[in-house]
């Protein structure tokens, strides 16, 4: 196998990654929460209005608008988290792509130092694996681009809320001006507070952990596709270092029975002239 052909395949299993769905799992959860928060707002409000006809219809139409931007905003917040996710493979990818180059050189350095001895080319020092893999899971597993695609979840998530928490209560305001809905009101941006200051302290410490847990298994599989290619490439290596000890050994074999000819020739020269002589 070449190289390139490792990279291509190292590659292709970050293009075919997901985010993790615990991610997606703890970001739907956030906007649950929102979402129960700007429904039970209009549900109480819906209480203080409703022997007003023509505001209980005002109501649905901000129940309806509310609703139609609730799922827009998951649509967006879907598509940044696609967006920032493919960013962070990409960033991997540059990472661990100099990280097999460099490996592969060091290895490759290793065997050259050892004279491509037969044993040095087949052994695999156990240390050496070890130490391989952990340098593979460290770039993979990178709590700078961890940190950012993070950063970048939890910004798109309080721009959304917040965003959604603003457009309703300025709906709200026409009806406001007939019915007092400071409670219920003051209630919903309570409860955006605190969903918001969840998102501040559990979302970024969740979402980080999950993406440490994934990269771990992302660097596995990306070592096990490097430690096929190596085991490869030694197993030729030491094909063809085997071929040229035996090519050796032949060599030195058939030289020995050409010295052991010339030997048995020159005696026999010997042995006749001496008869020769003996005849005299």
């Amino acid at each position: 196998m070449k190289l390139q052909n490792l990279l291509q395949n190292i590659k292709r299993l970050l293009n075919e990654d997901k985010i993790p769905k615990e991610i997606t799992d703890i970001i739907d959860g956030i906007y649950l929460d929102y979402n129960n928060a700007y429904r039970n707002c209009l549900s109480n409000i819906s209480h203080l209005v409703e022997e007003n006809p023509k505001l209980m219809e005002e109501l649905s139409h901000i129940t309806s608008y509310m609703s139609r931007d609730y799922e827009e905003d998951i649509e967006c917040n879907r598509e940044i988290e696609e967006i920032a996710y493919c960013s962070k493979k990409e960033k991997n990818y540059e990472d661990i792509q100099i990280v097999i180059r460099n490996l592969v050189a060091q290895r490759g350095d290793k065997n050259r130092a050892d004279g491509e001895s037969l044993r040095a080319i087949i052994d695999v020092d156990e240390i050496e694996e070890d130490e391989e893999s952990k340098t593979i899971q460290r770039n993979v597993n990178n709590d700078v681009i961890n940190t950012e695609f993070c950063r970048e979840i939890k910004g798109s998530i309080l721009s959304e809320i917040d965003s959604s928490r603003k457009i309703l209560i300025s709906k709200l305001f026409n009806i406001s001006k007939q019915v007092d809905v400071t409670y219920v009101k003051d209630k919903f941006s309570n409860e955006v507070e605190i969903i918001k200051n969840s998102i501040q302290d559990k979302l970024f410490i969740s979402v980080k952990e999950s993406l440490n847990e994934h990269d771990i298994d992302i660097a596995n599989k990306i070592y096990s596709l490097y430690i096929q290619y190596i085991k490869e490439n030694e197993n030729e290596v030491a094909l063809s270092t085997r071929e040229k000890f035996v090519r050796g050994l032949q060599f030195k074999v058939d030289e020995q029975k050409a010295v052991e000819e010339q030997i048995r020739l020159e005696n026999n020269i010997k042995l006749k002239s001496l008869d020769e002589d003996v005849i005299k």
